[in-house]
């Protein structure tokens, strides 16, 4: 960490302070390499407390020591790249904020002047008059997965993705880290693409649209959409109804929503039109975020990269 301003600090800091040989932001890039740091826990291990003394600092050589002047550009050009990660990172927390405020504005209100009459449905709130509560097993086909016994290896290891909690981490899952083989296939359930996945045990809530026909372990339970709902905008409902799914779930060692109770779930369904486009909307922003997120992920890469490059030579004693 670097100051501009005046600090105390307690004994467990050290301060340096760099004299005009040497640019204060270079050297604070400088001692984040990994390199540095891992050469600094090597020198402090072996005692109960690590530690790094003063004089180890006074005494550390580095080998490469450019000019101060091309030092500054060194930091420069690296304190460039780290202020658009911070910028991305705010656009992506307001971003995430305004996703939070549509989801709920929308699938409770509807689109925004498209209604003028409500009414009061416990455990949902005021939602438009026109829309119709249903329970998940009225608009679904809800299916449980199951997993293939293990002990016939023929099962495993073919080109069907087989899909775990661990798998929902994105708006749609197309892959997983286990796949089946055909054999395995015949003993699994297979659920069409546009599936809506959901973890009931464990992990309960993670959501997922199914890419492309999968199959899916008894943590997880599908909806196949009948013709009262389209697949994005009972993904975006699930999602918007997380902690009231977490909240029924028995508190147990391992947490577990069984089908019967999950079935039950009731959701606001407006019309096919309406959905549609309320699903356009939530989708946009979705596609914004995921943008964002990328650009920092490469912002990162890039200042990785950047580092080794620009400050590249041997950190040791």
């Amino acid at each position: 960490m670097r100051f501009s301003e005046p600090i105390i600090a307690s004994n467990f800091i050290r301060i340096i302070t760099p004299n005009n040989k040497t640019d204060p932001g270079w050297l604070f890039w400088l001692l984040g390499l990994d390199s540095a740091i891992n050469f600094m826990k090597r020198v402090s291990a072996g005692t109960s407390l690590q530690n790094l003394p003063t004089s180890f600092f006074r005494e550390w050589k580095i080998p490469f020591y450019p000019p101060a002047e091309k030092q500054k550009k060194v930091a420069d050009v690296l304190d460039s790249v780290e202020k658009t990660i911070e910028q991305t990172e705010n656009v992506i927390t307001k971003t995430e904020q305004l996703r939070d405020t549509l989801l709920h504005e929308l699938l409770t209100r509807g689109l925004p002047g498209h209604h003028s009459e409500w009414k009061e449905v416990p455990g949902l709130g005021a939602i438009p008059a026109t829309w119709q509560v249903l329970r998940l097993s009225e608009i679904a086909k809800v299916v449980t997965g199951n997993t293939p016994p293990r002990v016939n290896s023929a099962y495993y290891g073919g080109r069907v993705p087989w899909v775990k909690p661990s798998d929902l981490s994105k708006h749609y899952v197309g892959g997983s880290v286990e796949y089946l083989t055909e054999e395995g296939l015949s003993v699994a359930r297979l659920v069409p693409s546009g599936s809506v996945l959901v973890s009931c045990i464990g992990t309960i809530g993670e959501v997922a649209i199914a890419k492309l026909p999968l199959c899916f372990n008894q943590q997880i339970n599908a909806l196949i959409p009948n013709k009262k709902v389209l697949s994005p905008f009972l993904y975006w409902s699930i999602l918007n109804r997380a902690k009231y799914i977490k909240s029924i779930a028995p508190m147990t060692a391992v947490p577990i929503l069984n089908k019967n109770e999950f079935s039950k779930i009731k959701i606001a369904v407006p019309p096919i039109a309406e959905q549609r486009r309320i699903s356009l909307l939530l989708d946009s922003m979705y596609l914004a975020l995921e943008r964002a997120l990328t650009i920092k992920d490469l912002c990162r890469d890039l200042c990785k990269s950047m580092r080794l490059e620009l400050l590249t030579y041997p950190i040791r004693n």
